[in-house]
């Protein structure tokens, strides 16, 4: 597990995280659009819709720099790292109650190349166990079957963190060269991917 994963088993492993409630402003509006969304197409809205439901959302530029465990950002830089307007926590509180609904969870993991000393980040989530989610995610082989089994990295109830780990992964190996992301997880013009990071720096920190 170690030579598979070595920054995931570097960071630790930690169980589902305790999360303490979304606020009730997210809740109330991810509930509204969600019924709505239901009711007129019959699935739940993706986080463009989220975005255009909830209204504009100023876009922060990215202050932060690629991740590195070596120099781990302490809890008062975090804020500074990762600029969050009120509109962007609101819109991301609410597309995280609507991705947890049901009682799913959310899983990184990372996958070695069988010849090379390549890997592979990706997230997944489910209803079942965090185990169960990456193994049903590994039987598809994706992203394709040149890949040891999939390893479980971290595991969370907030899709965010998750979200924003998959990025921590895919650009700790890009930094070493062994990268097999060819795209980042989070783009740079994401509209929530300061929230994204800023949630994963927070949950995941070294031991």
């Amino acid at each position: 597990v170690g030579r598979a994963l070595p920054f995931a088993m570097q960071m630790g492993t930690r169980g589902i995280a305790s999360l303490g409630a979304l606020s009730a402003e997210a809740e109330q509006a991810a509930a509204g659009i969600a019924r709505s969304f239901m009711n007129r197409l019959g699935r739940l809205p993706t986080v463009k819709e989220l975005f255009d439901a909830l209204g504009p959302v100023t876009h922060t530029p990215s202050q932060g720099q690629p991740y590195s465990p070596e120099q781990p950002a302490v809890q008062d830089q975090i804020p500074e790292r990762w600029p969050v307007t009120g509109a962007q926590r609101l819109l991301g509180e609410a597309y995280d109650a609507l991705k947890s609904a049901g009682g799913r969870s959310f899983q990184s993991y990372a996958k070695k190349q069988l010849e090379l000393e390549r890997y592979y980040a990706g997230l997944t989530g489910g209803t079942r166990t965090p185990r169960e989610n990456v193994q049903k995610r590994d039987a598809a082989n994706y992203p394709s079957e040149n890949y040891e089994p999939a390893i479980l990295d971290h595991t969370s109830n907030r899709y965010s963190s998750i979200r924003g780990r998959e990025q921590q992964l895919i650009e700790y190996y890009r930094s070493r060269g062994i990268s097999d992301n060819r795209i980042n997880g989070i783009g740079p013009r994401n509209r929530l991917r300061n929230y994204y990071m800023k949630n994963a720096e927070s949950e995941f920190r070294p031991d």
